[in-house]
């Protein structure tokens, strides 16, 4: 009996910590909202907006055609986007229009200047976004085209 009891013991010093570890564990406080999440995507994509009179521009770092980083040309080391708080766009290759993000992970361009003289949309999935880099995903011709950019004054 003392054997079983010293057993018994056991199993209850064991599986109370278990359970609890489990418990807590399994707790997920990744709630986080969609909306907040967005508004914040919107004023990272835009720099300090109105309140400094200064919006963020972003340069091309890098480029990767399938997972394979790409050499930038010298064009391409130059280029860089503006997303002002109105909700323009402009580049370096004279291209305007306007920008969205219509959900947390997602970014539209309409470009009203494009040569064909008819607005293009491109559509990018954000993959990341901070105060020093954006890194946006886009298909051509069903292959992933990832660009990285870093915010320069």
């Amino acid at each position: 009996m003392i054997f079983y009891y010293n057993l018994s013991n056991m199993k209850t010093t064991f599986i109370v910590p278990l359970f609890l570890l489990l418990f807590f564990a399994g707790c997920s406080k990744d709630g986080a909202d969609p909306v907040a999440t967005q508004q914040n995507d919107l004023t990272l994509i835009q720099g300090p907006g109105i309140a400094s009179s200064k919006n963020t521009k972003w340069q091309l770092s890098v480029i990767y055609i399938a997972g394979v980083s790409q050499n930038l040309t010298a064009s391409q080391k130059a280029y860089q986007k503006k997303y002002a708080v109105d909700g323009k766009f402009s580049d370096t290759d004279g291209l305007i229009g306007t920008w969205s993000i219509p959900a947390k992970d997602s970014l539209i361009e309409t470009y009203s200047n494009f040569s064909s003289g008819t607005p293009v949309i491109q559509a990018y999935k954000i993959e990341n976004i901070s105060t020093s880099q954006l890194t946006l995903l886009y298909p051509v011709n069903g292959i992933n085209v990832t660009t990285i950019y870093t915010s320069v004054p």
